[in-house]
């Protein structure tokens, strides 16, 4: 029997239930080209001719003789059961075992699979996601549910970029199921660092993630910061708030509710919450500010105030180095409709109003003893261990609804807009107090009279630079997009270049803002100055030396040999990265045990 020319897309079974040809490449010729003996066995008789009739569909098999492919297909007689096909000796055991009906044609055993493709999947990483790495160099590892081929890891298939999207070069490498990196040189404290697990990377069978792996991890902050936390503690206020709208009054941490998403806060607003303020410290050569961030949940919407949520108001204690560390002069902070208001008061001794001045001409509320903005605490909270040292406590008063940062011997113009403090709105309050602790207490929102004993409850100091600000970028935090960037003073240091949060997301007609983006409109007096968004928390020296009206107004420079005057050289200023603590003039300010 000759061997016909077959396809390679023909049909496994024939005319009649005959096998004829498998589709992969070659035909099955199991009698093809062989004589049959009378005991079954055969005799091979096929010829390179014979093989050369095979047809290859898309060309013809390289060093085969070419036939033509018309004249071959006339030559097979396909009109009766003598048809080019091989006698059919298996069992139908056989059959069904290994040629049953498999549609694509595709020969493999049923009772043996191949091995189901599995995707990898990311079994945890380290840190987890939104948490801190161990060091400035972005170290991180993952961990993936198999072992990984380690030539399929490279900078390109995990890759890891800062805020604004520019890559960070490293060092990432792989061992059994562990992917790890390290950053080549230190980035910046409470940098935001972005990582992208790609589907490039495979394990050793070439299986992949279903899709990429995202997600994100922060630099640390700043070493050996525990004086100035101690620091913040001894000038921490004694908060009154007043109480108008309920839980929604009382003092909050910005992830109170267990993450760090602001769209869900004012709707997790029900339980008693622990207060927590938030705190960072900036140091010159000549003083310290000493930032205080109040977080509410939502802000009530009141005749002349829009309501909206995620609200902040906050108060700078600034404190003198020479002769002797002492607060000397406090600011205020809060948002008033769509206006952005930053108060000051300064004590008799403070030195900041110039001489012959009057201090509405500065842009100073107030001139006060210290003992009466500053008074001593009867607590020795961020003293302990420290010789000589005095806690004091600005009586730091919060309104109801609107969240005024204002102070309670306010001696200023008295408007709706403005914290009154008259005899009958005092009658009206309704008041807690609170006080800074080393643990906070759950706050409730049942108040009393002014003059009767208040209900006290103990809040937490938190350092706003390890946990606001890393997370500055966050579109779980804030709207997109994060325009807000801040420009700097000309001649003063640039900070962070990048775009950042600048409203919160929430409800509401209005919008909650982060410290960082509060601007301040000075008075229109002949020593206005016009500071950019942001100059108030990031520069509060050259701020605070504006406002007053600089040299124009007489304020004296510092002089480091008498130690007297404002200087606008810092020390340590977190939120601009200068850190020159080292240096001889900034050595030994600080009180420590």
């Amino acid at each position: 029997m000759s061997c016909l020319p077959v396809s390679l897309f023909t049909h496994p079974r024939a005319v009649g239930g005959r096998l004829a040809c498998l589709t992969l490449g070659v035909c099955l010729l199991t009698a093809c080209g062989s004589d049959s003996k009378p005991d079954g066995t055969a005799t091979d008789t096929s010829t390179a001719q014979d093989i050369g009739l095979i047809e290859v569909i898309g060309g013809d098999v390289e060093g085969t003789p070419d036939t033509g492919t018309a004249d071959a297909a006339s030559a097979v007689d396909t009109s009766g059961p003598d048809t080019a096909t091989v006698e059919d000796t298996s069992s139908g055991e056989e059959d069904a075992g290994w040629f049953g009906d498999l549609g694509s044609g595709l020969p493999f055993d049923v009772n043996k699979p191949d091995i189901p493709y599995e995707a990898l999947t990311v079994v945890s990483t380290s840190p987890a996601t939104d948490g801190t790495s161990p060091d400035f160099k972005a170290l991180f590892t993952v961990t993936m549910s198999k072992d990984i081929n380690e030539q399929t890891v490279e900078d390109y298939t995990v890759i890891v970029t800062g805020t604004d999207g520019s890559k960070i070069s490293g060092l990432v490498t792989s061992k059994g199921p562990v992917i790890s990196f390290v950053a080549d040189s230190d980035l910046p404290p409470a940098t935001r660092v972005i990582i992208s697990i790609t589907t490039l990377v495979q394990d050793a069978k070439g299986q992949t993630l279903k899709d990429a792996y995202d997600f994100h991890v922060h630099t640390p902050g700043y070493a050996n910061t525990a004086p100035y936390e101690k620091l913040a503690r001894r000038y921490a206020p004694d908060i009154r708030q007043s109480i108008k709208i309920g839980k929604s009054d009382l003092l909050r941490g910005l992830a109170y509710d267990g993450d760090w998403k602001a769209a869900n806060n004012d709707a997790n607003i029900g339980t008693d919450p622990t207060a927590d303020v938030s705190w960072a410290v900036a140091e010159t050569q000549s003083h310290f500010y000493i930032h205080y961030v109040y977080y509410w949940p939502t802000r009530a919407k009141t005749k002349t105030q829009q309501g909206y949520t995620n609200d902040t108001a906050g108060a700078t204690v600034i404190v003198r180095r020479y002769p002797s560390e002492q607060p000397i002069a406090l600011e205020t902070w809060f948002k008033n409709s769509s206006d952005e208001r930053k108060w000051l008061w300064v004590t008799s001794d403070s030195e900041l109003l110039p001489k012959g001045k009057k201090p509405s001409a500065v842009n100073i509320r107030g001139v006060l003893p210290l003992d009466t903005l500053f008074p001593k605490a009867d607590d020795g909270f961020g003293c302990a261990g420290i010789k000589g040292c005095t806690a004091r406590r600005f009586p730091a008063f919060l309104t109801g609804d609107t969240h005024q940062s204002c102070l309670w011997p306010d001696v200023g113009d008295k408007t709706p807009s403005i914290c009154a403090t008259d005899a009958y709105s005092k009658t009206q309050m309704n008041l807690i107090r609170y006080m800074p602790a080393e643990k906070p207490t759950v706050a409730k929102p049942a108040g009393a009279k002014p003059g009767t004993k208040l209900p006290t409850f103990l809040y937490a100091l938190t350092p706003l630079f390890d946990t606001w600000f890393p997370r500055r970028a966050s579109t779980d935090l804030f709207v997109k997009p994060l325009s807000f960037s801040y420009k700097a003073p000309a001649g003063r240091p640039i900070g962070p270049k990048l775009s950042m949060g600048s409203k919160f997301l929430g409800g509401g007609s209005d919008f909650g803002r982060p410290p960082w983006a509060f601007r301040w409109k000075p008075a229109n007096n002949s020593n206005y100055y016009d500071l950019p968004r942001g100059t108030v928390f990031f520069d509060p020296a050259f701020a605070l030396w504006s406002r007053i009206g600089g040299k124009t107004s007489g304020l004296a420079a510092y002089d480091a040999k008498t130690k007297k005057g404002v200087s606008l050289a810092y020390c340590f200023a977190p939120f601009l990265f200068i850190d020159q603590r080292d240096i001889a003039a900034c050595k030994d300010s600080l009180k420590t045990p």
